[in-house]
């Protein structure tokens, strides 16, 4: 689980820094997912 969130974090980074809003949103949809997996 611990890999999956450093995944989540490393790719909001990377869509901060490459203004890229798709990416933005599948990692969003990453994020959303795993709070309903909790």
């Amino acid at each position: 689980m611990f890999l999956l969130w450093k995944w989540m974090f490393i790719s909001l980074l990377l869509a901060i820094n490459r203004k890229d809003v798709y990416l933005s949103y599948i990692t969003f949809s990453y994020i959303f997912m795993g709070f309903n997996r909790w």
